[in-house]
C-alpha cells in the first residue's frame, strides 16, 4: 500500500481509507473548490495519479516476479461530482470521509473495471482505469481512451457512460 498511498499524496490527493486490498483516494477535499478550473485540476490530478499507480504497479510486479512472487492486477474507477466531506460516525467513533452518489458511482466503476479486467487478463493488461462521463468531459481530450458505452451499475437507476483509458505505455 505504501507506493500507492505515496502516489496519491504526490498528486495532491487524500488517502481516505484502506479497504482490504483497496485504496480509496479523493481529490478536491477538504476545502470545497470554488471554480471550474480548480475542479478540472483535481480531475487531471486524479487521472495522472491513476496512471502513475499503473506505472508503479509495473515496477512492483517486476520486482515480485524476480522474487518468484505472484503478480497483482489493479482496477481503478474515477468519477467526478459533488460529495459531502466531513467527520461522520457516532459518539464512540468518528472518522473523516466523503459520502454521496459520486463516491458510490466511483466505487461501482472500480468494481466494473475489476470485472472487465478479469475478461482481458489474457491480454497482459495489469491495470485497468475507467472513468465516468463527468470525468471524461472534464479531461477535454487530454487523455486517450475509448467509450465503453452505457453500463448498468449496481444501485444506479440509470446507466452510466463509462470510458476506458488507454493502458499505460500504449
Amino acid at each position: 500500500m505504501e507506493p500507492m498511498a505515496t502516489t496519491v499524496m504526490r498528486h495532491h490527493g487524500v488517502v481516505d481509507k484502506f479497504i482490504g486490498d483497496a485504496v480509496m483516494a479523493v481529490f478536491g477535499v477538504p476545502v470545497p473548490r470554488g471554480s471550474e478550473a480548480e475542479i478540472d485540476r483535481d480531475v487531471a490530478n486524479a487521472v495522472a495519479c491513476a496512471r502513475d499507480m499503473a506505472r508503479e504497479l509495473l515496477r512492483v510486479n517486476e520486482r515480485w516476479r524476480a522474487e518468484g512472487l505472484p503478480e497483482v492486477d489493479v482496477s481503478i474507477g474515477i468519477h467526478t461530482g459533488p460529495v459531502l466531506a466531513g467527520c461522520i460516525g457516532s459518539a464512540e467513533r468518528m472518522e473523516y470521509t466523503v459520502i454521496g452518489d459520486t463516491v458510490n458511482t466511483a466505487n461501482r466503476l472500480q468494481t466494473y473495471a475489476h470485472e472487465v479486467a478479469q475478461e482481458v487478463a489474457g491480454g497482459g493488461e495489469r491495470c485497468l482505469i475507467v472513468v465516468g462521463d463527468t470525468t471524461w468531459q472534464r479531461l477535454r481530450g487530454t487523455e486517450s481512451g475509448r467509450v465503453v458505452g452505457e453500463v448498468s451499475l449496481r444501485g444506479k437507476d440509470r446507466p452510466v457512460t463509462v470510458h476506458r483509458l488507454d493502458p499505460v505505455g500504449s
